[in-house]
């Protein structure tokens, strides 16, 4: 999943340009969601997204759409 290399780029610091890297990281992870609202991977990797840049009430809504 896009989103999670993303992530994966940002807390490894793999990335050049680690804004731009979350910015890339957060529209794929919505993405994902709008492509599957039941894939509970697609909410999982939007609320490691969201945690990741402190938006921590959006987090916990996301987290809550993950059916296991």
């Amino acid at each position: 999943m896009l989103a999670l290399a993303h992530y994966a780029d940002l807390t490894n610091q793999l990335t050049d340009d680690p804004q731009r890297s979350t910015q890339e990281m957060l529209v794929a992870a919505r993405r994902s969601v709008e492509l599957g609202t039941n894939d509970g991977l697609a909410y999982a990797a939007l609320a490691l997204s969201l945690s990741a840049t402190g938006q921590q009430e959006k987090m916990r809504a996301a987290g809550d759409q993950i059916k296991g």
